[in-house]
């Protein structure tokens, strides 16, 4: 399990194969698999990686917080992100880095993260499609609304984005527009339904409030 140079060795599931019991007689089978599959993950900062699941799923699993991207660093899927369809957060994961999904705009599901504490800022930047933010722990809820509240709402044909649905309790996204973005009082809530035209507005943001 190499930490600097060579080869490290990956479980099935993508954890490290360093625990193995290596006094015994062991026959080692070798399996290629292509760089990003689950035999093959991407590092992604830390103890954290990531895999495709061949099925437009990206998983995220290790243990501890993954590290940021930005517009100089992309995530290593960023070449094909429009064909992630649904993102797997594993228990051991802590942390989501900036950027981290940005341009997976199909993206349309995200669950898990038992133990998931913070979500970088525009982490899902462009995700047009998202609808379901299922998440398992309730801590995240802060850093949650920095990674959506500056993304761009509005598709080609004008309309508004649909609102993830955020199953934290107590809580629902809801749709701000503005036309003076030096403003920070000028945002008014807008009808997701209506198109750009329609709402009045060009600036647009999703923030998570109570749900009374």
């Amino acid at each position: 399990d190499a930490q600097t140079g060579g080869v490290k060795y990956y479980n099935a599931d993508g954890t490290s194969a360093a625990n193995w019991d290596k006094t015994e007689n062991t026959t080692l089978y070798a399996q290629w698999a292509a760089e990003g599959e689950a035999g093959n993950p991407w590092s992604v900062g830390g103890e954290v990686v990531a895999y495709t699941n061949g099925a437009g799923g990206l998983v995220v699993s290790g243990t501890g917080a993954a590290g940021n991207f930005s517009k100089d660093n992309l995530a290593p899927w960023a070449a094909f992100a429009d064909q992630i369809k649904s993102v797997t957060i594993a228990d051991g994961v802590t942390g989501i880095g900036s950027r981290f999904f940005k341009g997976c705009t199909h993206l349309g599901t995200v669950t898990g993260g038992k133990n998931l504490v913070s979500v970088g800022e525009n982490a899902f930047y462009q995700c047009m499609s998202l609808e379901t933010i299922q998440l398992d722990n309730a801590d995240v809820l802060e850093t949650l609304k920095n990674a959506i509240v500056y993304q761009t709402a509005i598709k080609k044909d004008g309309s508004l984005y649909t609102i993830p649905s955020i199953t934290l309790p107590g809580y629902k996204a809801v749709l701000y527009g503005t036309n003076d973005l030096g403003d920070p009082n000028g945002w008014v809530p807008v009808d997701p339904t209506k198109t750009m035209e329609e709402s009045g507005y060009h600036f647009f943001k999703f923030v998570l409030e109570e749900d009374k």
